[in-house]
């Protein structure tokens, strides 16, 4: 039994820190970038085999249930048949067309 467990993660691309020191300890004064917050994602499936090019997919912006699709038909072509998907309760990752496409390629998957 083959067990891939999928998860993603996003960031601010023009964050930066509130508070910082140098290495002689004093206050480090900087500006912080103003205006609309740039976002990215990855996500990213890990198998027994580690964690491998082909089963990640970086997305520019929040993850909706249509990245998460595109996301999903590329490691499903990617992955042995019978594999599990071991997901965590995020809504995006329910719904029908999500578990027929699971299952169209005889994989299965848990949340």
């Amino acid at each position: 039994m083959k067990k891939d467990i999928n998860d993603e993660t996003s960031s601010y691309l023009n964050q930066s820190r509130a508070y910082g020191r140098d290495e002689g300890k004093a206050r480090v004064y900087d500006d912080a970038p103003k205006g609309k917050k740039e976002r990215s994602s990855l996500i990213a499936a890990i198998t027994a085999k580690g964690l491998e090019p082909k089963h990640c997919l970086a997305h520019p912006d929040s993850v909706n249930k249509a990245a998460f699709m595109i996301f999903l038909k590329q490691l499903l072509a990617n992955l042995e048949q019978g594999s599990i998907l071991l997901m965590d309760n995020w809504r995006v990752h329910h719904g029908k067309h999500i578990k027929e496409l699971i299952e169209s390629h005889d994989c299965s998957v848990r949340y």
